[in-house]
């Protein structure tokens, strides 16, 4: 495939992920993530199992 073109394809499923990306920020679909606090609740998990 031609370079030039194979960048405008690139180019263009980005702006795609993008505006889904803002359309979910926009909607409140996002929220913060906090690494420590995911850790905590998937040891939790893990020793729940145990």
């Amino acid at each position: 495939m031609d370079i030039p073109v194979e960048r405008a394809r690139k180019f263009s499923e980005l702006e795609r992920l993008i505006e889904e990306g803002m359309a979910d920020v926009k909607a409140g679909r996002i929220v913060p993530w906090d690494l420590k606090e995911f850790l905590r609740l998937a040891r939790e998990q893990v020793n729940h199992l145990k």
